[in-house]
């Protein structure tokens, strides 16, 4: 899944990848950095929990994915209540 300023990649083991600009927190690892190689989302609730994620949507400023158990984490910026 991309926005125009991030991508996200889910692998074959529900493992969530991501890489871009990090501005908002819109890449889900809890600071601003931009990651230009692709970097797992080890420390994303999801990932903690174990739960596997299923799908990845994108847009400009934030992110929502969806786990197998369809459990729904969204993250990024939330400035017209998007998250909600």
């Amino acid at each position: 899944a991309g926005g125009n300023y991030h991508r996200f990649f889910v692998d074959g083991e529900g493992t969530v990848w991501t890489c871009g600009l990090g501005k908002g927190g819109r890449l889900g690892t809890g600071d601003e950095h931009h990651q230009p190689l692709p970097t797992p989302l080890t420390g994303a609730p999801f990932a903690r929990k174990g739960q596997r994620v299923a799908a990845v949507a994108c847009s400009d400023n934030h992110t929502l994915a969806c786990t197998t158990d369809g459990v729904v984490y969204a993250w990024g910026s939330d400035r017209f209540g998007q998250l909600a």
